[in-house]
């Protein structure tokens, strides 16, 4: 019971509290009047002035939503670019895609300046945008329509070096390769195009590369023939080493052969006569048949008349 008797308690001294800071709060804004109205006049203007940028957000949004795809209906392509540009100055979601088909349209009509213009723009103030790889590429084409091939292979490799993974950076060896041959550098157009072949194999632009070195390899055999006789000749030097490997192989392999087989058979010597020691047998009657054979040819061979020679000293050797 008296524990129930201070919950009552404690929850009316809070009522007082509470009743307490809100009389006093009563008292405080009747005390000064004018800065509560002020500071209710701010909040409120500033939750208009979110609203209303919202509203004007929302409105510039679909408004340059609506210019972007009338300009995309334009035929005429330096007409397009205009409007695409004015698009661009918006400041919208679609003001980097609409600078980047500024500069492409303003290309295709042959307009060079204002591509340069739209591309430039495009790279300084959206680095990150995905299609920016594509405008340095745009200000490589550009200058190598200008005869400036250095400085078109300078963009074209920034863009290799800066983008490799981007669609336009996997098709950059090519670009190289092509200014390198316009320029007369035709080694390093046939580097370049043997990149490209590595770099985006079975791919349009590595058909077109493979096309190139076809088309030098008849024009500039010599570039070519080298190449092709230094690997032959690597080639006949591995093979020549093979072979001679094998050879000394081989031979080896006959020796350890001949030696284990003398090794297993252990041959007899043989005497004068062509017959082993081992078998006296045989040698008897091997040497019985030859004396008999002699008796019998001096017997046939000499006729008892015959006198006898004799040699003297001074004959002899």
């Amino acid at each position: 019971m008296a524990k129930k008797d201070r919950l009552i308690e404690a929850e009316v001294h809070l009522e007082e509290e509470q009743q307490g800071d809100f009389e006093a709060f009563l008292d405080h804004i009747k005390e000064n009047p004018l800065l509560y109205v002020v500071g209710t006049v701010f909040i409120v203007i500033c939750a208009l002035a979110g609203v209303s940028y919202r509203l004007y957000s929302d409105g510039v949004e679909r408004n340059g939503n609506a210019e972007y795809a009338r300009a995309l209906d334009i035929e005429d392509p330096l007409k397009q670019a205009e409007s695409l540009a004015r698009v661009a100055e918006g400041g919208t979601a679609v003001s980097a895609e609409a600078l980047y088909l500024s500069g492409e349209m303003a290309f295709r009509g042959s307009d060079l300046e204002k591509a340069e213009v739209a591309f430039t723009r495009l790279r300084e103030e959206f680095p990150d945008f995905e299609f920016t790889p594509d405008a340095i590429e745009g200000l490589g084409y550009i200058e190598e329509d200008a005869g400036n091939y250095g400085e078109a292979i300078t963009k074209y490799q920034k863009v290799l070096d800066k983008f490799p993974g981007s669609f336009a950076g996997r098709r950059q060896s090519f670009n190289i390769g092509r200014s390198s041959e316009r320029a007369g550098e035709i080694q390093e157009a046939i580097d370049a195009y043997r990149d490209q072949l590595t770099a985006f194999p079975e791919s349009n632009v590595a058909r077109r590369a493979q096309n190139a070195l076809n088309r030098l390899r008849e024009s500039n055999s010599d570039l070519f023939s080298e190449e092709v006789a230094g690997t032959d000749s690597e080639l006949l030097s591995t093979l020549e080493s093979a072979f001679e490997s094998v050879e000394t192989t081989s031979a080896e392999d006959s020796t350890s052969e001949e030696l284990a087989e003398t090794a297993d058979e252990a041959p007899a010597e043989t005497t004068a006569e062509g017959v082993t020691p081992e078998d006296p047998t045989e040698a008897e009657a091997v040497d019985t048949d030859a004396s008999a054979a002699d008796a019998t040819a001096s017997e046939d061979d000499s006729p008892a008349s015959e006198p006898e020679v004799s040699v003297e000293p001074s004959e002899t050797r």
